[in-house]
């Protein structure tokens, strides 16, 4: 489904940011429109301030907001992009737009903190933008990786879902619910992505950078939506060749301390498994199992293996409809005259966690089904 870019005419945009300046700054300033780009379907644009630190001639820069507390542990708030594509898409749409889901991802360093202390991430801030119309997000995802091999995104090592945020366009702030395990300094890779229905909705960007700092940023639609290949991680400009700014804007808030305050544990609501494929009779051997989930799964630690239908893995695993449904898919059929049992094991992917899960269904060759007698019918008198 395709979405009309819609650009917003800069004649009347600038007039207003101008008057807040002069209030601000004292001095003469503008605003730079920016045209917001995206790949193929949803494409829109918006403008934003230029909140650049580097001076250009004719634009006075507009100073960033302060973070009011914690201290910023790394820091690239600066040098937005001011020439399109100034943003990229990182988003979990709605069900209907699952292929579409991108996220995009930018590595940073922690100091090594020193024997007997620690460093202790809780909060991430990124520069980010609407499409026209659009916003607001329903919440953030925050996803924390290793440095994997050729610097991309590694192993995740801490996931964040449906986080409340402060802040509006350009600025946002997300707070973690708990420092993630980075506690010993080295580089690690972020990955902010907007939980955002598309229908009312729009979409939501991330802002590029212009300086590079360590690798470039990294860009992945899993499910191909947008016809670039990407489908893992990999650098944003091979996926976009437009996308020619090598970064993202954004910080990583937190402190170093040595005896950090240990976080006050919640209870974790257990994730279940429902499948419109147990206790039923079938007459044809099934290749596919359809598992319904009461929490939304990680979809990285979903794997094939995770389902078996009597001791046989699935070949493949495909998450849907919001993260709440697997499909796994055994490319020859297990199933045996008689009582067959499906089986995820407890812990087989992060959904909250998943408990230990068994079923059955029966499958009747048509081969072997008894056929029924026909009555025979009454004679006349």
């Amino acid at each position: 489904m395709d979405a009309k870019i819609n650009r917003t005419n800069p004649a009347t945009k600038a007039p207003r940011i101008r008057g807040a300046f002069y209030l601000l700054l004292s001095l003469a300033a503008c605003a730079i429109p920016f045209a917001l780009q995206q790949r193929n379907t949803l494409a829109n644009t918006t403008h934003v301030p230029a909140t650049s630190s580097e001076s250009r001639a004719g634009t006075s820069p507009l100073a960033m907001p302060k973070f009011p507390t914690g201290g910023v542990l790394w820091d690239q708030y600066d040098n937005p992009a001011t020439e399109p594509p100034i943003n990229i898409g990182s988003q979990g749409f709605e069900p209907a737009f699952d292929a579409l889901d991108d996220q995009a991802a930018d590595d940073f360093v922690l100091p090594d903190p020193g024997p007997g202390f620690g460093v202790f991430v809780t909060a991430v801030r990124v520069m980010g933008e609407y499409s026209d119309g659009g916003g607001p997000a329903s919440s953030f995802n925050v996803y924390f990786y290793s440095n994997g091999a050729d610097n991309l995104p590694g192993n995740l090592i801490a996931t964040f879902l449906n986080l409340a945020y402060t802040g509006t366009p350009p600025d946002f702030t997300i707070n973690l619910p708990y420092p993630p395990s980075l506690i010993n300094g080295g580089t690690y890779w972020v990955s902010v992505q907007a939980r955002q229905d598309f229908n009312p909705s729009g979409q939501w960007f991330w802002h590029n950078r212009t300086v590079q700092s360590n690798a470039d940023a990294a860009w992945e639609n899993p499910g191909d939506g947008y016809g670039t290949g990407c489908v893992t991680w990999n650098r944003k400009n091979v996926c976009m060749p437009d996308q020619v700014s090598p970064d993202q804007v954004f910080q990583i808030l937190g402190f170093e301390e040595g005896n950090p305050p240990s976080p006050t544990p919640t209870a974790t609501a257990p994730c279940t498994v429902t499948s419109t494929s147990c206790g039923v009779t079938v007459f044809t051997p099934p290749t596919d199992f359809i598992i319904d989930l009461s929490e939304q799964v990680d979809r990285v630690t979903v794997q094939a293996s995770d389902l078996t239908v009597n001791g046989t893995p699935a070949d493949s695993a495909t998450v849907l409809s919001g993260s709440f449904r697997i499909t796994f898919h055994l490319n020859t059929s297990p199933a045996v005259p008689g009582v067959n049992t499906i089986h995820i094991p407890a812990g087989a992917f992060s959904c909250g966690p998943v408990v230990d899960f068994n079923c059955t269904f029966r499958f009747i060759s048509r081969a072997t089904a008894t056929p029924r007698p026909r009555p025979t019918p009454a004679r006349r008198p």
